[in-house]
Parts: structure tokens; C-alpha cells; sequence
């Protein structure tokens, strides 16, 4: 049997998705679980790795596991055994040749980010600019050209586990929209690289503060060479928001 989960994580605290030696990823304690409830050793299997840092609101992974009970009860049984910072939110039985990474359509990333000083319950969940204000209109303008199929190569950083990764992407959505103080930068595509959103978002925020021009970025994607140092944007702020496999 073969079971899809969905699951949510705040990821301030731990080693990223993947399994780490310290056995402090998310990755780690879902199966620590998951060898209590089956007996034995059981590996999942995420729609793509998270960073240290970086949260989750529907983050994907499937396992196989002979379980006679139901998908309730299997629900139920995730109920307990995590840090709190981890939930298991649904589950559901597929078919043997689903797999959570190789089948999804589409990923939605959510960035965000706040002109001001953190509050108590801000500082965890947002890239806060202090006294810093971006120039939001223009910021809005040149994301319209990063729609489409692209190389990113000039937006992702180097993972020396798979240096050969294939660099074009398909952005279907890319936006910002604002609230107040606050920012919530939307990206939708067919997959991303090592980092992409996160180089991304910092990117725009120099171009936002000035720093860089538009047309350096436009040649960048045009080329996908980087012209410039691009400052990573902090973990902290990104979220996986949802996964796709219609």
C-alpha cells in the first residue's frame, strides 16, 4: 500500500527536510515515527527538500506501509509522537507508481516580508527591512517578465549532489502583493532549483532598494549568467505553500 500525507512545519529549529546525521529534520522525525507505528524502518519520500529554516504549510511526502486500519486511523496515529512544530495534516491511499516529488504539476512558494521593525509574533515569519522601503510598483513591473520557461541558473545556487540539474524552469505565476507593511511575494512553477526562491526574493529586494537595475536582472534571466552578488534572502520568511498533482 502506498500513502500519500501532506504535513506542515515550522521549520525555525530544524536541520531542513532532509535527513541529517543529527536526525534533526523533518525528514527524521516523521520517520522515528513511523517506525513505531509499522515496527520497522520505513523511508518517506518529500516533494523536494526544504532548507534549515524554511516552513511548510503543505509539504508532501509518501511511504509504503501495509496499514489494515484505514486512512483515519493512520491520521489519528500521526497525531502524536512530533514536536509540536511538526503536524501531519491528511493522508490518503494512491496508487503504486504516484511518488510525491516525480508526480507534481506545479509548487507554490510564499515569501514574506515586512517595511518595519518585528513584533513578537513577526520576527519568526518575516524578512522584516526595518527602516528600509521598496520600491513596490517597480518590483510588481519587472516580475511580469519572469514569467514563462527561463534558465535560472543566474538564481540558484550550486548543490554538489546534483551539479547537473537541469536549469529551466516554467513560471506559470509570479507576483507581489501588499498589505499594509506588509509584502507576500507568490511564485508558481513546474519546479525550482537549489535555493531559487530564496535567491529570488533577494534579488528583488536589492532591485526594491535600488541597488540593482532592472535591466541587470533582465539579462540575467535573459542569459543566466549573474552579473552581481545576489544576497541569499533569509529562511525564515519562505513557506512551501502547496504542492500540485492535478
Amino acid at each position: 500500500m502506498r500513502w500519500k500525507c501532506t504535513c506542515e512545519y515550522d521549520g525555525t529549529g530544524f536541520s531542513g527536510w532532509q535527513s541529517q546525521p543529527g536526525g534533526n529534520s523533518i525528514q527524521d522525525h516523521i520517520e522515528t515515527r513511523l517506525h513505531w507505528m509499522f515496527g520497522r524502518k520505513v523511508c518517506i519520500h518529500g516533494s523536494g527538500r526544504t532548507d534549515a529554516g524554511v516552513h511548510a504549510r503543505g509539504q508532501v511526502f509518501h511511504f509504503d506501509g501495509e496499514w489494515p486500519h484505514g486512512p483515519d486511523k493512520l491520521l489519528r496515529a500521526f497525531r502524536c509522537g512530533f514536536p509540536s512544530a511538526i503536524r501531519v495534516s491528511g493522508v490518503g491511499e494512491v496508487a503504486q507508481d504516484f511518488h510525491a516529488r516525480f508526480s507534481a504539476k506545479k509548487k507554490c512558494y510564499k515569501y514574506y516580508l515586512l517595511e518595519g521593525f518585528p513584533g513578537a509574533f513577526t520576527h519568526r515569519y518575516n524578512w522584516c527591512l526595518g527602516n528600509r522601503r521598496l520600491n513596490f510598483a517597480a518590483m510588481q513591473d519587472l516580475a511580469k517578465y519572469f514569467h514563462g520557461r527561463h534558465n535560472f541558473s543566474a538564481f540558484c545556487a550550486s548543490r554538489g549532489d546534483n551539479p547537473a540539474q537541469d536549469p529551466i524552469r516554467a513560471i506559470g505565476e509570479m507576483n507581489f502583493k501588499r498589505s499594509g507593511r506588509s509584502i507576500v511575494f507568490t511564485v508558481i512553477a513546474d519546479g525550482f532549483l537549489y535555493r531559487m526562491v530564496r535567491m529570488l526574493i533577494g534579488s528583488f529586494v536589492a532591485f526594491g532598494l535600488g541597488k540593482v537595475t532592472g535591466e541587470t536582472m533582465l539579462t540575467m534571466l535573459s542569459t543566466g549568467i549573474r552579473q552581481i552578488n545576489i544576497d541569499t534572502a533569509p529562511p525564515h520568511g519562505l513557506f512551501l505553500h502547496s504542492v500540485d498533482y492535478a
